[in-house]
């Protein structure tokens, strides 16, 4: 088959072929070292928390475990929803708030020193 014919030729590809690329692509992503070294880190910390404070006898009012606080965060959850929204309100005003405020401050430097903002960094 000449250059020519694999041109003039529509490409065949199924979409089920498509999603299975898809589909294994998503896997290796998922199974690569960069998502399972982070993974497995913080289940070797909490293993190793949880068998630190059942070792020691630690009391729960100084160091409660990880599976006390998923206890607890199961158990308190309608006590608990209400001031996390209240969290997450104040904290996503506070975050719009220092981006307007940023953004006044470079456009006063731009004006005030007539380079770009992004390149204030490199003086």
């Amino acid at each position: 088959m000449s250059v020519v014919d694999r041109a003039s030729k529509p490409q065949t590809h199924s979409l089920d072929n498509r999603r299975r690329f898809a589909a294994s692509h998503w896997l290796a992503r998922l199974l690569s070292p960069d998502v399972i070294a982070p993974l497995l880190v913080g289940g070797l910390v909490l293993i190793l928390w949880e068998v630190g404070v059942r070792v020691t006898n630690t009391p729960p009012y100084l160091l409660p475990g990880p599976l006390l606080v998923g206890q607890t965060l199961i158990q308190e959850w309608s006590v608990l929803f209400p001031s996390l929204l209240i969290t997450f309100k104040i904290t996503l005003v506070a975050f719009i708030a220092a981006v307007i405020s940023d953004a006044g401050l470079a456009r006063q430097r731009h004006e005030r020193d007539g380079d770009e903002p992004s390149l204030a960094a490199f003086r």
